[in-house]
């Protein structure tokens, strides 16, 4: 399951108590206080967060808080010499990913913002001030559109992942950025153009996805895949096994769904695939029969549900299934499916294979696969699942190897580098030398999960893979393990 948000309280004075009472129940709270008096007044307002007995000047004693995995450390003490020792320390031997305090004097406060730390001044230091300040910096834009939150203002966080990203990089799906305001200038969106701490940006989309758009401006979350959406479509033909079941159950279970639809059809065995749905209580499960084609009913399920998918889930079964002729006429019949469903869902699809749970996932770096996309989804799934993620590089002949592939491999060492520190991930690189799909596929057993990005293969004509190798096809097909796959890239502008 998704991980609560954590909030480090430094301090349970009445500035402390009064933000306990206005902070969102779903947060959780650890506090660090050195007056045993202040617990049970903690525990009344906050029964399932943690108290910390002891003096928060101490580093013994900060270590034993989560400060570097907590969304933010809140700094609520007044005197003004333990406030200065407490954020020296944090500054010096943690990496928090953001502080805020309450400040003092004048000179207080210069010291404190030296250390980049948010302050709001005593005098004017509330507990609703600084919920504010948590609060994403996202308000909808007023006197333009239809008023239906399809158009939002939102402000780049220092600690967003998108915060130094030229807009060319990102992948945008159902929705566009339209304007970049810049203190008092107006900068027109351009791929080279980068998001900068404090720039205001106007995006426009469709508003089941905004919401969450606007968190990756505004902090670092990580939100797989609410981003596409925030329902899941599982597909159930009558011939999958009961892993398949189990990995649907184990994804609508590590995922932040709101909703899933079990689509299904009308001579289906319902005792053995419809029976024990109801056990997942999380969220709302639709179970829906359908006499069209598994294509047609998931297509017409989309249109109801206003293109709200974040995910698919299919068998490798089904894609069998339309491979009902021999050699190539199977190959195309079962990767135009594929092709004709991640078009037209727009979010993307797992083709499960019963390999789970996914302890390790795999990432090939092939050229035309989006892979800094699949690698940034890669390390969103590691935060909810808990996951390592494995990249595998291989290197081309150097008889053989062209310019493109040359400054791929660039790239994708920089883009390693990047996503790991951004995110505080390992990332392990596999290396290797020769046929990129042919050592995918031959350590792919020693995985559980295969991550490949489309980068328009769904849009792609079918051209006979002895004229063209079709890398994504041929890994999805021979790779022995689960495949998920990440929708293509479309321009943010």
């Amino acid at each position: 399951m998704e991980k609560p948000n954590v909030i480090v309280l430094v301090g349970v004075g009445n500035i402390g108590l009064e933000l306990l009472k206005t902070l969102p129940k779903d947060v959780q709270v650890v506090a660090i206080e050195k007056d045993p008096e202040k617990e049970p007044l903690f525990k009344e307002l906050r029964p399932q967060g943690r108290f910390i007995l002891g003096d928060a000047t101490s580093r013994l004693v900060l270590k034993e808080a989560p400060i570097n995995e907590a969304e933010c450390v809140i700094i609520t003490t007044t005197r003004e010499e333990v406030t200065l020792e407490v954020a020296s320390i944090l500054h010096e031997h943690f990496q928090p990913r953001r502080v805020i305090s309450v400040g003092i004097t004048y000179e207080g406060i210069k010291k404190l913002e030296e250390m980049a730390i948010e302050v709001e001044p005593i005098f004017s230091a509330t507990a609703l001030g600084i919920r504010n300040r948590l609060q994403p910096k996202t308000k909808a834009a007023h006197g333009i559109g239809l008023g239906k939150g399809e158009v939002l203002e939102v402000e780049v966080h220092p600690h967003s992942r998108l915060a130094n990203r030229a807009i060319g990089s990102l992948a945008p799906l159902r929705w566009r950025i339209g304007l970049i305001y810049r203190g008092e200038n107006i900068i027109l969106p351009r791929r080279d153009v980068m998001l900068k701490p404090g720039d205001r940006v106007l995006i426009v989309g469709e508003p089941s996805v905004l919401k969450t758009v606007s968190e990756l401006f505004t902090f670092s979350f990580q939100r797989f895949p609410l981003e596409y959406g925030t329902t899941a479509v599982v597909y159930l033909s009558g011939r999958e096994e009961e892993a398949f079941i189990e990995e649907v159950k184990y994804v609508l279970g590590g995922f932040p769904f709101q909703k899933a639809f079990i689509v299904f059809p009308s001579e289906i065995d319902r005792e053995r695939y419809l029976a024990g749905w109801e056990e997942l209580k999380e969220f709302s499960i639709v179970l829906r029969e359908s006499p069209l084609e598994p294509l047609l009913a998931m297509e017409e399920l989309f249109y109801e549900i206003h293109a709200d998918q974040g995910l698919v889930i299919v068998s490798d079964k089904l894609l069998r299934h339309y491979s009902g002729f021999l050699g190539l006429m199977a190959d195309y019949r079962a990767k135009t499916f594929l092709q004709k469903l991640i078009d037209n869902a727009r979010c993307p699809v797992l083709v499960s294979k019963g390999t789970f749970p996914y302890k390790k996932t795999l990432v090939p770096a092939l050229v035309g696969t989006n892979f800094s996309i699949s690698l940034e989804k890669a390390v969103e799934i590691s935060h909810l699942l808990q996951c390592e993620i494995n990249v595998l590089v291989v290197e081309p002949s150097r008889y053989t190897v062209t310019d493109e592939e040359l400054g791929f491999l660039q790239d994708v060492k920089k883009e390693i580098n990047e996503l790991g520190l951004l995110h505080k991930k390992s990332i392990n690189v596999l290396n290797a030398k020769g046929n990129p799909v042919r050592h995918t596929i031959s350590i792919a057993k020693d995985f559980q999960l295969l991550i490949i990005g489309s980068s328009g293969w769904e849009q792609r004509a079918w051209v006979p893979s002895f004229v063209r190798a079709d890398l994504l096809w041929l890994c999805l097909k021979r790779s022995p393990i689960s495949t998920l796959l990440i929708p293509s890239v479309e321009e943010a502008l």
